[in-house]
């Protein structure tokens, strides 16, 4: 990595935990934002749905505890979905917090598809995150990124980075 892309992400970096920081010291707790982004798969499964490498990202509101998000694979376009998160339980334990969230297929490329209920557990550990997608029958597994943000603060400072 030459100097100048060291010193962009090493920037970028201070910046993110100044304000995950400052974020975690005096936000309220309506401001924050469950992000996940990651992929899972599951082999044993018959036909197609065992070939899919699901790519997901997800938002929610972790004071009201809904949000959105959508899965898919570049490689079957056909297997598409957006979906609904209606409800979110977040246990925190010693090292580790777990996120469940209950919600249901809103949009798909199939239509039978829609309406399929949808449940998500993910479990971070360090900087590491397991992650187990329900869809209907299907389960799969993986692991991805989840990150609790506090938007009203991170807007601001990233605002001037990208002008």
């Amino acid at each position: 990595m030459n100097a100048r892309r060291q010193l962009l992400a090493t920037t970028g970096a201070a910046l993110a935990a100044a304000a995950a920081s400052a974020a975690n010291a005096s936000a309220p707790a309506d401001a924050d934002t469950l992000y996940g982004h990651g992929m899972v798969w599951n082999r044993g499964l018959p036909g197609l749905a065992g070939r899919l490498n699901l790519a997901f990202d997800l938002r929610v509101n972790l004071l009201t505890g809904t949000g959105a998000g959508s899965a898919g694979d570049p490689a079957h376009p056909g297997e598409g979905f957006q979906f609904a998160i209606e409800q979110t339980r977040r246990e925190r334990l010693r090292n580790e917090e777990r996120f469940f969230l209950d919600g249901h297929v809103t949009d798909a490329v199939n239509p039978a598809l829609i309406g399929t209920p949808l449940r998500i557990a993910a479990q971070t550990q360090g900087g590491t995150t397991a992650i187990v997608i329900r869809i209907g029958d299907a389960v799969y597994t993986g692991a991805g990124l989840v990150v609790i943000a506090i938007i009203a603060i991170l807007i601001p400072l990233l605002l001037p980075a990208i002008q």
